[in-house]
């Protein structure tokens, strides 16, 4: 027995007596930190569930996540996703988070994320699921590096965790945000949700006043410069590769036009995104916004 862990040990360097913790990698499963641990199936790493036994009076049969079983969690956080049950997801995939699999880490980093912006939670709730999806995110572009979505959440998350972490903190990283985007959007054009983002990130640009300018110049050097134009063509890009799809990008696309004085295709905007069903937090923004700015326009 003993001499059957020794050999285990010479294979796998990452075989510590400390704490029960597993890691699976795209050849199989490697064990990390079993305390006083017999196999049944002691080489089975490349694929299928690796069973392993803790040595106690009362030995109790720990069984490892197969590749097989985590594409069945994954499936089930997507249909989870689609009916917006964000809490449920995090329950869900966060017992094989320490797995190391990119598909399982990059869909907790967004849940986190979409989570913290519900307005029941306090401050300290919001912060925690910011860190978690900053943390899953890193880990996504750690397992890697050309993950289109490791890099979408990472721009999201990396800029709401530097929210938090300051305003020093979050304008020096301005940059560092709109190249995960860029990186997304390279890796796949598809997404028109991180063609939005970075519209978003133009606008916020150009929307800066003379004396946040100076602020920025101060604590980042030169500001990144940016106009209502290039918003807008982000902004139009994403609609035409996925029309319809999000109800800030209807409300942005008023704002545009009533930035760079074309009220009447603002008010089309502005009434979709009002009429869009509220199925979300950001919905139900895009709603009220949207409403109040139509409501201005007409006591013009």
């Amino acid at each position: 027995m003993l001499s059957r862990v020794r050999f285990i040990s010479s294979v796998l360097s990452h075989i510590r007596v400390e704490r029960v913790n597993y890691l699976a990698r795209p050849l199989g499963v490697v064990v990390k930190a079993l305390p006083a641990i017999r196999f049944t199936k002691p080489l089975a790493l490349c694929s299928g569930t690796l069973v392993v036994y803790a040595a106690s009076p009362d030995t109790k049969q720990i069984t490892l996540p197969s590749l097989k079983d985590v594409a069945v969690v994954v499936k089930k956080a997507d249909i989870l996703f689609e009916e917006n049950k964000l809490q449920d997801i995090l329950d869900l995939l966060r017992p094989y988070k320490h797995l190391n699999n990119e598909e399982i880490s990059w869909r907790i980093s967004r849940a986190s994320y979409l989570l913290s912006k519900s307005k029941t939670l306090t401050k300290a709730e919001r912060d925690a699921l910011i860190e978690e999806s900053y943390d899953m995110a890193k880990m996504t572009l750690q397992l890697n590096e050309n993950s289109a979505l490791g890099h979408k959440w990472m721009s999201i998350a990396l800029d709401a965790y530097n929210a938090i972490q300051g305003f020093r903190t979050r304008c020096t990283s301005l940059v560092s945000v709109k190249d995960h985007m860029l990186k997304s959007i390279e890796l796949d054009p598809s997404d028109a949700t991180v063609i939005y983002m970075v519209g978003m990130w133009y606008y916020s640009i150009a929307e800066l006043a003379w004396y946040q300018r100076k602020v920025l110049q101060a604590i980042a050097g030169k500001p990144p410069s940016a106009t209502y134009e290039e918003a807008l063509h982000f902004f139009k890009k994403a609609e035409e590769t996925s029309p319809n799809f999000y109800s800030l990008n209807l409300l942005m696309l008023g704002k545009c036009h009533l930035k760079l004085g074309d009220p009447d295709t603002a008010i089309d905007y502005l009434q979709r995104a009002m009429n869009y069903p509220k199925f979300t937090e950001d919905d139900h923004q895009a709603h009220q916004e949207a409403s109040e700015l139509l409501k201005s326009l007409k006591t013009r």
